[in-house]
């Protein structure tokens, strides 16, 4: 099988390449290449929400992950119904506008639509999902008294 061709997801501020791009799977020689137009469609819809952020957030957004295939999924011990994926996802980091927290609420803040935004640690979490489906959950996980972390939803 043939991968698809993600010129498509070309932007303003990202190359087409930073939706598939892993560290994990080139440590790892895992083929995180595209194969499913469907899983392109809704990538090339997750570019378009990527790029909103970034201009919105005003500062370069650097991503750490976006598509993943269920082989890289799994290596990075995610759970198979990943929205990554399906290519509804993205992980993303900030550091000339702030700290994850302080995107966390500025995005919570924007307008922007998304299915979720998760506060991740040192990362932000945002997914979408197709026109009308999404939760606009914004959430956080913190860690119980027994050491656990435990999912935290603000709205």
């Amino acid at each position: 099988m043939k991968a698809l061709d993600l010129s498509i997801l070309q932007r303003h501020n990202f190359k087409h390449t930073d939706f598939i791009v892993s560290d994990t799977a080139r440590e790892k020689g895992i083929d995180n290449n595209v194969y499913c137009p469907d899983v392109l469609a809704n990538l090339n819809r997750t570019a378009d929400k990527a790029q909103e952020v970034r201009s919105f957030l005003g500062c370069p957004v650097v991503p750490s992950s976006f598509y993943r295939c269920l082989t890289l999924n799994r290596a990075v011990d995610s759970g198979d119904t990943s929205q990554h994926l399906k290519g509804q996802a993205g992980d993303i980091t900030c550091p000339k506008f702030g700290t994850p927290e302080e995107i966390f609420y500025a995005l919570k803040k924007s307008g922007i639509v998304f299915d979720q935004v998760l506060m991740e640690g040192s990362w932000i979490h945002f997914s979408i999902r197709e026109e009308g489906k999404n939760r606009n959950q914004f959430a956080f996980y913190e860690l119980n008294s027994k050491g656990k972390r435990e999912f935290k939803i603000l709205n």
